[in-house]
């Protein structure tokens, strides 16, 4: 999951990402990147 974080953030402002509610690592990891959260499972790349 790590990797295609780092892939989506790389396509640049407006990626998305769908992430398990369940799993906290992963959410951390998509903050962490930069990715703000907008919903249920949702994340969104601010560049």
């Amino acid at each position: 999951m790590t990797l295609r974080i780092r892939k989506n953030k790389s396509v640049g402002k407006n990626a998305i990402i769908e992430c398990d509610k369940r799993q906290i690592a992963t959410k951390k990891i998509a903050i962490k990147c930069g990715f703000e959260y907008q919903g249920p499972e949702v994340f969104k790349f601010n560049n």
